[in-house]
């Protein structure tokens, strides 16, 4: 999804929203080399560490909101949920650009069509959705019973699936077969696009300007300028009402005091979530797109670049890592950003990743200690394993001796069942209690 001057005075982007010409001229050898250089280590080098970062932090806090206590029957979890499914699918654009870059993947009209869509739907509805997020806190947080009583769990749902339809038919276009007509690639300067119009400037139809305007609204607008307008403004409403915030809420339910007080703490911080999340989209997603605005109206009003081809191709591979930032580390940074987050994400990696370990030692140690205190051979634990459902077998020891092992595992169970304390179970393991009294507890 490069943006690049290929040719005499002419503007060369993804889909070309402006005239391209088929005349192209050579790169200087010191230019194609910070070309190559910044391809190499940013965008490829990066972009790498974005992907795997990305990919694993998205599944992670997908896990973490299903868990969740603190997000539990809320919007933040349906909306920061949906939103780590589409970021993940959309870091997939650097998987694909690579297959590109390097050859193994060939450039084709129907596969360019298919691509760019999956992009842009899952961009743009990456960010609405986080539009639609903010609208829904901050209309709660200036009306706080109304907002409440209107923001209900089914309402969120409807908002969500409609914001997902429309940016679904505003993408739609570009799968239909009139709307590109050809798929372009240049490895000097590491473009993969798709061509709306046809190479000559004269030929440029009614058809294909409203194709033109509609492309640069999509795009540009809807797509980044739009969002981050709303996003700022209502972040600055949000973070103005949150000195009130305290009074606002004791008005809201309940009459317990402290319950009022944690929820309005709850919602505060998952607010103050919100709002950075807010603006670090802002933050890592507009320089791109600004960039494209302003080198497509600059072209079409001064008819010459802007700057040197290789400055522009270096600074859109700059912003576009910066983008794939948004997709990366956006949730995760929203996640972290709150204290009970952080702790819940704390105790949910610890659980995962050394309570399963711990678990398998301390049943191999339970094992080998209860082995040791009866002195069971291997012949018996095969045969009680077999025979779970008797509770009458009794294993004999070399010397004769009644060791009762099944009804001593009886009364560990009765007493685990008691107590839930494994300190009464070993007790009862080292200190043997006589028979009558065993047999009178099974």
């Amino acid at each position: 999804m490069n943006e690049v001057y290929v040719s005499d005075n002419t503007s060369l982007n993804l889909t070309s929203i402006t005239p391209i010409s088929t005349t192209t001229r050579s790169i200087p050898y010191r230019e194609q080399i910070l070309i190559d250089a910044f391809n190499t280590y940013i965008q490829i080098g990066i972009g790498s560490l974005l992907f795997i970062f990305g990919v694993t932090f998205n599944c992670l806090s997908l896990l973490y909101f299903h868990v969740s206590r603190s997000f539990q029957h809320t919007t933040f979890r349906l909306y920061f949920s949906i939103i780590s499914i589409l970021d993940t699918i959309r870091l997939f654009e650097f998987l694909i650009f690579l297959l590109f870059d390097k050859g193994y993947l060939k450039v084709t009209l129907k596969l360019c069509r298919s691509i760019f869509f999956t992009i842009m739907f899952t961009g743009q509805a990456s960010i609405w959705l986080t539009v639609a997020l903010a609208v829904e806190k901050c209309i709660i947080i200036w009306f706080p019973i109304k907002g409440r009583l209107f923001f209900t769990m089914c309402i969120s749902k409807f908002v969500l699936v409609l914001v997902l339809f429309i940016v679904f038919f505003a993408d739609v276009i570009y799968l239909l077969p009139t709307f590109f007509l050809h798929a372009y690639e240049n490895l000097s300067i590491h473009t993969f696009m798709c061509v709306w119009q046809s190479d000559s400037q004269s030929s440029m139809n009614a058809h294909d300007r409203w194709k033109k305007h509609y492309f640069t609204f999509n795009t540009v607008f809807f797509h980044s300028i739009i969002p981050s307008i709303l996003l700022l403004t209502l972040n600055w409403l949000i973070l103005c009402s949150l000195s009130r915030q305290r009074t606002v809420l004791t008005k809201i339910g309940s009459i317990d005091a402290k319950n009022v007080l944690k929820r309005e703490k709850q919602f505060k911080e998952k607010t103050i979530q919100l709002v950075l999340s807010s603006f670090f989209v802002i933050i890592t997603i507009s320089p791109r797109y600004i960039l494209t605005m302003v080198n497509a109206f600059a072209t079409n009003i001064r008819k010459t670049p802007i700057m040197p081809l290789y400055i522009y191709v270096n600074l859109n591979t700059v912003f576009r890592v910066l983008e794939m930032c948004n997709y990366s580390l956006n949730i995760i940074f929203a996640i972290m950003s709150g204290r009970t987050s952080r702790l819940e994400i704390r105790k949910l990696l610890w659980e995962c990743l050394f309570w399963r370990f711990k678990r398998t030692q301390a049943d191999h140690h339970e094992m080998t200690f209860t082995k040791h205190s009866f002195l069971v051979g291997d012949d018996d634990d095969d045969y009680n394993n077999n025979n779970n459902n008797n509770n009458t077998d009794r294993s004999m020891k070399p010397n004769g001796r009644t060791s009762y092992h099944t009804l001593r595992r009886q009364s560990s169970n009765y007493l685990t069942s008691k107590t839930k304390s494994s300190t009464i179970i070993q007790t009862d393991f080292n200190e043997p209690l006589p028979p009558a009294y065993i047999i009178e507890t099974c």
